[in-house]
């Protein structure tokens, strides 16, 4: 029980860590990426993280990957999940991403086509 908790302090700092909040809309987090993108060629990805019922949950991180990256410092895009697991990660460049949602006790995978410009819609289902 301990480890887990730990486990989910440290990955909720360093999702925060690595994201922050629009000023105008409280339910879009922004990921990291290269602010020296153009932001008309960025793209979005929103989704729902759920569980076996289809039920949203809460406070799971979501972190995107490039599937062409194969070197370990590349940059990794990531969210927390709100309340109703829904979660929004935008500044993505055109291409393909392997999508993780993670807390402790729970995984779930996708992979998503990102295009520029378009926004992408997902449903993450997990294995709890």
């Amino acid at each position: 029980m301990t480890r887990s908790l730990l486990f989910l302090a440290v990955a909720i700092v360093v999702v925060n860590a690595s994201c922050r909040q629009t000023p105008n809309d409280v339910h879009t987090q922004a990921a990291v990426g290269d602010s020296s993108a153009e932001v008309g060629n960025d793209g979005f990805v929103t989704g729902t993280v759920v569980d076996r019922n289809g039920v949203g949950i809460n406070m799971v991180s979501v972190s995107l990957t490039p599937l062409t990256s194969l070197e370990p410092d590349s940059t990794i895009y990531g969210a927390m999940t709100f309340t109703d697991g829904t979660f929004l990660v935008n500044g993505l460049q055109p291409g393909r991403y392997v999508l993780d949602a993670r807390a402790p006790g729970i995984v779930g995978r996708d992979t998503v086509q990102v295009s520029a410009g378009d926004t992408t819609h997902t449903t993450v289902e997990t294995n709890v």
